[in-house]
């Protein structure tokens, strides 16, 4: 039943991960509350999981679920570009604890960006 948590976990991480730019900064109510309950509800089944998983391996899977399925979705989804660039510099920026979640720079289509502010989408 760890297992099954742990990967429902991961696929609410992708679905929060990926509403997280909706809230456009959380200023959006209806996505920043759909992010929050995503949140919420995938680390609550993260917790599960570690009931009986080694924590080291319930948060890589966990991890890896989201960071997989997250750009998977933009790249066939959203039309985030799958450049070879972008693939190395996003993969190594996250590796140092960077990118939008962790306060760095990503760089995404073609430019390096440090906390700057992104329209909200239309």
């Amino acid at each position: 039943m760890a297992w099954l948590y742990l990967i429902l976990a991961g696929l609410l991480e992708i679905g929060w991960a990926v509403l997280l730019k909706r809230t456009n900064g959380f200023t959006r109510p209806g996505p920043s509350v759909a992010t929050l309950v995503l949140y919420i509800a995938s680390i609550w089944l993260l917790s599960l999981a570690l009931r009986c998983l080694p924590t080291s391996t319930g948060y890589a899977v966990w991890v890896g679920i989201g960071a997989v399925g997250t750009a998977l979705i933009g790249l066939l989804f959203l039309g985030e570009p799958a450049t070879a660039l972008r693939l190395v510099f996003d993969r190594a920026d996250r590796s140092r604890g960077g990118g939008p979640a962790g306060g760095g720079g990503s760089l995404t289509a073609g430019r390096f960006c440090l906390i700057a502010p992104i329209p909200a989408p239309r």
